[in-house]
């Protein structure tokens, strides 16, 4: 190699193997990267706090989905099914991005249930398309709606985010 090679081949070997920051959450950024762990606590039927095997963690917002607000019907629910779906379990998340909130959006799955879908599936959340154009959210919720399981109960349930735009 030509000493000016071998000085950049030098530089960049050197720089990856510094440490990443495990308080920066882009080093979980990368879409197709899986990370084990167990939440912490849930915030609400969408949203928890994520301990990483790694020792570091993360606010995660599940992706695709929004579940009913603080206030609104079936919010406690989505925040029971939740925790009983990820209590004292391992669980498996895949960052998709961060929200403008800074948290992880990510799909969270333990061996069986992908939990985006699962609260889905029981009329506890709204697939958020503005957002998210996954197929299997989408049909997830035509099916809880023509069965009229959970919000879907309601023959004009309130999108959380119409709730939260009449609450500004």
């Amino acid at each position: 190699m030509r000493p000016i090679q071998t000085l950049i081949f030098g530089i960049v070997v050197i720089a990856g193997c510094q440490p990443a920051s495990q308080s920066a959450p882009q080093q979980h950024a990368e879409p197709s990267q899986e990370i084990r762990g167990r939440v912490d606590w849930i915030a609400d039927g969408d949203s928890f706090h994520f301990q990483c095997d790694d020792g570091s963690s993360l606010r995660v917002r599940l992706e695709g989905i929004d579940c009913p607000e603080h206030g609104q019907p079936f919010a406690d629910q989505a925040k029971r099914v939740l925790q009983q779906l990820t209590n004292n379990r391992v669980i498996w998340i895949s960052p998709t991005g961060t929200d403008k909130y800074g948290r992880t959006l990510a799909n969270a799955r333990d061996n069986a249930v992908w939990m985006n879908g699962e609260l889905v599936r029981r009329g506890l959340a709204w697939h958020y398309s503005q957002f998210n154009s996954d197929p299997r959210l989408a049909r997830l919720q035509r099916d809880a709606r023509v069965a009229g399981v959970g919000l879907w109960q309601d023959d004009m349930p309130l999108a959380p985010w119409d709730f939260r735009e009449r609450g500004r």
